[in-house]
């Protein structure tokens, strides 16, 4: 056998770009698709008792927060933004100097179980912020008691403030009040981070057999691997020397987005934004490989060993023996055409001069 003179086989044309960036946005589409269905048919009944349970908890603990009330609807909602400072003060007190810490909580309802060391002078300089500002921006001071300063009191609004300055002050100060909530207090924290993993888990799974069904399922029962967005568009798989490619590696393609996929399980409860970064930064580089590796092959063909091809221009062999009867065959053909010149009809008559 000759030694092979190109990098793919003769009849081997890798698919462009174009028609595969539309073929990757059709099936992401259907993906998207199986997904949410999956999600609302199967998996979000399924844990739908754990989702409840811990909803429920963070409902409970908004409310004895003291920054959360009960809407109209009996819903558990934050306090309007039309509301007068002092509600939002009144919300602040409770949350810092007696949920937070523990004391004197209203009756019937629950602190947080993790203490805190916020007392009177704490609130007054960091949700007042008495003398920190420049004296035009200053909102509070300090109560008197006798017509001296009582630093044992929360501090009271000057009466020159203005409540535009006021209320911005305060309604900000509530915004980080509800994120202490979340992240600092125990019970919130735990709960949240909970439900945010169960509530994950009915996507994750979702996505992972919407996966199996768009990316190997369909692929396996079509020929050359295509997907629906493939077959649309003309294209399929060969293996990365350009030869037809077994369904085994169908699964291999599917190996990064599954290991991705179910490594959120792990990740999620850690820190979201984690997550985000790593499948960005994950899509980012299979799109690079794919915009600049030689055979336009990506993270998973890199990892299944394959290549995205256009069936329309392409002879996908089944291995380099087929292939070399073919060229012999094609070549042959093409010396018979150059070759087979003979001229039908009497042959001229040749005049020589003696």
């Amino acid at each position: 056998m000759t030694q092979r003179k190109y990098t793919l086989p003769r009849h081997t044309n890798l698919a462009k770009q174009g028609p595969r960036t539309g073929a990757m946005l059709i099936d992401f589409a259907i993906f998207l698709a199986f997904t949410l269905a999956l999600v609302f048919a199967l998996f979000k009944p399924i844990f739908k008792k754990q989702c409840d349970h811990y909803a429920s908890i963070i409902d409970k603990e908004s409310l004895n927060s003291g920054l959360y009330i009960k809407n109209e609807k009996n819903e558990t909602t934050r306090i309007s933004g039309n509301s007068d400072y002092t509600v939002f003060m009144d919300s602040l007190e409770y949350f810092y100097l007696h949920y937070f810490t523990g004391n004197d909580i209203k009756e019937g309802l629950e602190p947080s179980k993790e203490k805190k060391d916020y007392d009177v002078a704490w609130f007054n300089e960091h949700i007042l912020e008495i003398g920190l500002n420049d004296d035009e921006y200053n909102c509070f001071e300090y109560a008197k008691t006798g017509g001296v300063e009582d630093k044992s009191k929360i501090g009271v609004m000057i009466e020159t403030a203005s409540l535009v300055y006021v209320n911005k002050l305060i309604q900000g100060k509530y915004v980080d009040a509800i994120m202490d909530d979340l992240n600092k207090t125990t019970i919130m924290a735990e709960a949240g981070a909970k439900y945010m993993t169960f509530s994950s888990f009915s996507y994750i799974f979702s996505a992972f057999f919407s996966g199996i069904i768009v990316y190997i399922v369909v692929p396996w029962i079509m020929k050359n691997g295509q997907t629906f967005g493939k077959k649309i568009y003309n294209l399929g798989l060969a293996t990365s020397d350009g030869y037809k490619f077994k369904n085994r590696r169908l699964i291999m393609r599917y190996v990064p987005f599954a290991v991705v996929d179910l490594s959120l399980i792990l990740l999620i409860p850690i820190n979201i934004y984690l997550v985000l970064s790593i499948v960005s930064t994950i899509l980012l580089v299979s799109f690079a490989l794919a915009m600049s590796s030689p055979k336009k092959m990506s993270l998973h063909d890199f990892v299944a060993q394959t290549l995205v091809v256009n069936l329309k221009e392409s002879i996908i062999f089944d291995g380099p023996a087929q292939e070399e009867i073919y060229i012999a065959k094609e070549d042959g053909k093409i010396i018979d055409e150059i070759v087979d010149t003979s001229y039908e009809g009497e042959e001229p008559e040749l005049k020589y001069e003696k």
